[in-house]
């Protein structure tokens, strides 16, 4: 039985060395912290490797400390699974987008994206919505305008397609996926790719992993980078704040931030 087991795993390995041989496709997942380390490691890949880069936790995230780590960090995740208990949904969605303060997570990825863009294409992809939510009258411009404020643009490229499924939609060098997979917003939008090596940098291993199956499967070159400069960041959450904060957003459609939260907290303590 081992010997079979032996002779099977064997067979597996000589499938994949022998498919990476016809093919000259490799895939890869490395971790970086930061976007020193983001660009080292893409440093010896081809001028005509395509570069995807997620943005919510990859190159912005909130600065109130809630959003530092699970489970408080999910509670826009919560409302959105629950929207059906909140009639007023898009516009406790749209206020805490407009109304929440944000921060880079790596104060020099404004230079690394210019850096990137002068070797290859580098386009912005979001796992979100287009179109119309509460009070924002187009999220791809709102996400556009937010990041450009903050000094991150991404490579504008006018031969895309258009398309006519209107969950997905490239703007101003951003993909948003809709209800799509990012794996398959890449296909619709690179259906004739030429691209030997697609990147994605992307806080979510998911994501990482959906994109490298869809590269595995068209023998196209894969280097994932899983994101974790999230945890460099200091603070932690505080549970009466998360819960206050939530509360608050949920019942008056406003978002505190953890200094205004505590100011109401020690008031509330006074009485």
């Amino acid at each position: 039985m081992n010997n079979c087991r032996k002779s099977l795993k064997c067979l597996y390995l000589s499938i994949i060395l022998a498919t990476t041989q016809i093919t000259g496709a490799t895939s890869e997942i490395l971790v970086a912290k930061s976007a020193e380390e983001v660009l080292i490691q893409l440093n010896s890949y081809p001028k005509n490797t395509l570069i995807f880069i997620d943005v919510d936790d990859t190159l912005i995230t909130p600065t109130s400390t809630t959003f530092r780590s699970a489970p408080s960090s999910k509670i826009i995740d919560q409302i959105k699974q629950n929207q059906d208990s909140y009639p007023n949904y898009s516009e406790i969605l749209s206020n805490w987008r407009l109304q929440r303060k944000v921060t880079l997570l790596d104060p020099n990825w404004p230079a690394a994206l210019s850096k990137l863009k002068q070797k290859h294409k580098v386009y912005g992809l979001t796992k979100m919505s287009a179109g119309t939510l509460g009070n924002i009258k187009s999220m791809e411009e709102w996400r556009y305008q937010e990041l450009e404020s903050m000094n991150l643009s991404f490579s504008r490229d006018n031969d895309l397609p258009h398309l006519s499924d209107s969950e997905s939609v490239f703007h101003k060098g951003i993909l948003f996926t809709g209800n799509k997979t990012k794996s398959r917003t890449i296909e619709l939008f690179f259906q004739n790719l030429k691209q030997e090596t697609i990147a994605l940098i992307d806080d979510r291993l998911s994501h990482l992993e959906d994109v490298k199956k869809f590269c595995d499967s068209h023998s196209i070159s894969f280097i994932g980078i899983h994101y974790q400069g999230l945890q460099t960041l200091e603070g932690t959450p505080n549970s009466e704040i998360v819960e206050l904060q939530k509360k608050h957003l949920t019942e008056k459609t406003e978002w505190l931030e953890d200094e205004e939260a505590i100011a109401i907290l020690k008031n509330e303590k006074r009485t």
